[in-house]
């Protein structure tokens, strides 16, 4: 997911990455999702458009740092506290107070102005000390809020009828920005004594305080203004990026538990092979010989979901599926920092994958090679066991080297096993489970000698004849599902 969002937002801003992220991590609503999809269409279908809104949106790329928390956080405070215009009071102040000290002839009234004047210098110090972070970390946020208003007026002189949500946004923002906008010091004035002025006059946390109550005053216009230039910047940033691709796919909307991809392909990989994927209401159980690419046909499903979901698209030639979220197992290691076993590990996922969501939602459970860290009955199984609960709570596609469990499974889910076409070398999936395995005859290939191999040969004829279907397994588990096979998938 990562390395798709680095590439999907080469070019974009903080604002449309963050956009793009919480769409990816949480998904768009039907009515939001169709939205996005006629702006990317519009957008795709007009380069010289395009061209002019990137242009229009150099300056949002010009923020370097990220304000969503920053604003929300604003929003929330209660204001500014209640002595700040005694700030105004303290520079004159300690002027008079200089001045008694320095020409009053009652000595009791001159010390009195020199303490005074002292102790309101100390002040100025220690309102320096006090706020200087703060302000340096505040310059910096409001320097990417310039960079938002500046890009609300830039798009917002492109087209009126287009960007017409721009436009009745730009007055203020043009009004906003003059309100958050420095006081100038007098430019007449040496760049040190200007410096020493603005520091005597606390000019740089009076107009803090100014800009935090203006940033509260106007959070809810901020927001409305980041989710605006957010959402059109990412929709700019999927039309560029569907501009480069021929491989990819609106989603039609599908029932709670059918999925259907045809001609899928994983969209980090040059050379992917596509393959098409269909289920209606059962699960999938994949087998294979390593290295065959189990793996990545796992990811390929998993990652086109999560974008169907965020983006209503996906790399395919067509798609059906429901909105979806996607849980997996797939990369468990053990941990000698944490203490964790490999199986230790597997189980906390496991568990994991339980847990119901804070939503409502429907979900697409991945995970790949189940349960490896213990000794093959215990695992066998605990998996089983797993996965029958899993495929009450969503649709399923699991890979496993225990081909026990296609029989032990057959209730919820159907068994399929990837292998290479000869004598193309390309991955084809069909229905059933492996039988010629490829890990024994791996050994010679990795330098080990004849004998071992073929005392490997042995056990594993003796085990096939045992364990390769069981009579029964199907009966094991109580049947609890009881819709009718409809899956199918094949290679394109």
């Amino acid at each position: 997911m990562q390395s798709y969002f680095d590439r999907l937002t080469e070019r974009t801003s903080i604002f449309g990455k963050q956009t793009l992220y919480a769409w990816l991590r949480t998904g768009q609503d039907d009515k939001r999702s169709s939205g996005t999809q006629q702006t990317v269409s519009s957008l795709m279908a007009d380069p010289a458009g395009r061209s002019s809104l990137r242009a229009a949106m150099t300056p949002l790329r010009a923020a370097e740092v990220e304000i969503a928390e920053f604003i929300f956080e604003n929003a929330e405070q209660s204001g500014t506290p209640r002595w700040l215009p005694l700030l105004y009071a303290i520079p004159p102040l300690m002027i008079v107070a200089a001045l008694n000290a320095y020409f009053s002839p009652v000595r009791a009234v001159a010390l009195t102005g020199f303490c005074t004047a002292v102790g309101l210098l100390l002040v100025l110090f220690a309102l320096h000390m006090r706020y200087d972070e703060t302000i340096r970390a505040w310059r910096m946020r409001m320097d990417s809020v310039f960079h938002l208003l500046h890009g609300i007026i830039a798009v917002a002189a492109l087209d009126e009828g287009k960007y017409a949500d721009f436009c009745l946004m730009r007055g203020k923002a043009a009004k906003l920005g003059g309100k958050l906008a420095r006081w100038p010091v007098p430019r007449g004035l040496a760049e040190s004594v200007r410096d020493y002025f603005d520091w005597f006059f606390l000019g740089k946390v009076r107009h803090y305080f100014k800009q935090v109550r203006h940033i509260q005053r106007n959070s809810e216009y901020l927001l409305s203004a980041y989710r605006l230039c957010g959402e059109l910047e990412a929709a700019h940033a999927i039309a560029e990026h569907l501009n480069t691709r021929s491989d990819y796919c609106w989603v039609e909307p599908g029932m709670s538990k059918r999925v259907e991809f045809c001609d899928a392909v994983h969209p980090l990989l040059s050379d992917a092979h596509s393959l098409s994927v269909r289920m209606d209401g059962r699960g999938i159980f994949l087998t294979g010989q390593n290295g065959v690419g189990k793996s990545t046909l796992l990811r390929t499903i998993g990652l086109n979901t999560v974008i169907a979901r965020a983006f209503g698209f996906c790399y395919a030639s067509k798609a059906v599926l429901p909105r979806l979220c996607v849980r997996t197992s797939i990369q468990n290691v053990d941990s000698l920092l944490e203490g964790e076993s490999l199986y230790i590990s597997e189980l906390r996922r496991a568990r994991e994958l339980l847990q119901e969501g804070a939503e409502e939602s429907s979900y697409l459970y991945i995970i790949d090679e189940i349960f490896r860290g213990t000794n093959y009955l215990e695992s066998v199984s605990a998996a089983a066991a797993l996965l029958d609960r899993l495929a009450e709570k969503g649709i399923v596609i699991v890979s496993s080297h225990n081909a026990i469990l296609a029989t032990l499974l057959a209730n919820n889910y159907t068994a399929y096993y990837l292998s290479r076409e000869s004598p193309s070398g390309l991955p084809v999936l069909k229905r059933g489970v492996l039988s010629e395995t490829n890990g024994i005859s791996l050994l010679r290939a990795h330098g080990f000698d004849d004998e071992i191999e073929r005392n490997a040969l042995k056990v594993f004829d003796w085990l096939n004849r045992y364990l390769a279907h069981p009579l029964g397994g199907e009966s094991v588990l109580e049947k609890k599902n009881t819709v009718q096979d409809k899956g199918g998938l094949d290679a394109a």
